[in-house]
């Protein structure tokens, strides 16, 4: 009987343990970007973030990041270049439509944290590192980071003279906790 209730407690822990660590992304976040672009930056967002992040900065083991993005949703302020985007030479956002990230892991740094973990874009996959601080509200909080991809890396408009070749991609997340 004892061993019964000692498994009992081990499960009903670990499973609030996961429920405390999930947090509910709050609607209509996106993801901003700067690029270089004939000498001038151009910044734009992609929308529609969904996915699930689970974050424990007491646990980071169990934490995890697996979200998307709509990549058909870029969007710079510019009708005309935005429909370019969606063309095969950049996102090919009828043949890829969603930009994904799973966190392999989480770690803690000197100013805040890193994610490792598979960036997917345009059907090319690449581990990167994310480095995220992360602010708590009390009711949720907020995800704030910058990292700088090569887009050349994820097959995204071909060689160019007049384009950077380094994205700046940031995120500012507000998550609800669940």
């Amino acid at each position: 009987m004892y061993k019964l209730f000692l498994l009992i407690f081990l499960i009903s822990s670990s499973t609030f343990n996961s429920f405390s660590q999930t947090k509910l992304i709050e609607p209509n976040q996106y993801v901003s970007f700067k690029i270089k672009n004939a000498g001038l930056t151009v910044d734009g967002t992609i929308k529609g973030l969904i996915g699930t992040i689970l974050f424990d900065n007491k646990n980071l083991s169990q934490s995890s990041l697996n979200v998307s993005l709509n990549a058909t949703s870029v969007n710079t302020g510019n009708k005309t270049r935005d429909g370019h985007l969606q063309k095969d030479e950049y996102f090919d956002g009828a043949v890829h439509p969603k930009i994904t990230f799973k966190s392999t892991k989480i770690d803690k740094t000197a100013t805040g944290f890193v994610a490792t973990g598979e960036l997917t874009i345009k059907g090319v996959t690449k581990i990167i590192k994310l480095p995220f601080n992360y602010t708590e509200n009390g009711a949720g909080g907020t995800f704030n980071g910058t990292v700088i991809l090569d887009r050349r890396d994820f097959g995204v408009g071909g060689s160019s003279w007049i384009m950077g070749d380094d994205v700046s991609i940031s995120i500012s997340i507000k998550v609800l906790n669940q």
